[in-house]
């Protein structure tokens, strides 16, 4: 796993993995899974994101990092 573009490519699938194990409340992970695949903005341009990576400057991005890199190194 390469920590360096972390934020760029980490995996929807296996982040929703995750998540779905530690959160208990169902309605939680639609609203994650909104905001992991919200387009992201580039000078004035649109770009789609597919299936990986979190949205940066996000308040979320961190914790969810930390919830991934514990199943990515510690497991």
């Amino acid at each position: 796993m390469d920590i360096k573009s972390f934020f760029d490519r980490v995996s929807h699938d296996l982040l929703n993995k995750a998540l779905t194990k530690h959160v208990e409340e169902n309605w939680v992970n639609p609203y994650i899974d909104r905001w992991l695949n919200c387009p992201k903005q580039v000078k004035g341009i649109a770009v789609k994101k597919e299936g990986e990576g979190t949205p940066q400057d996000g308040v979320t991005s961190p914790l969810l990092s930390n919830l991934f890199l514990h199943y990515t190194f510690d497991k």
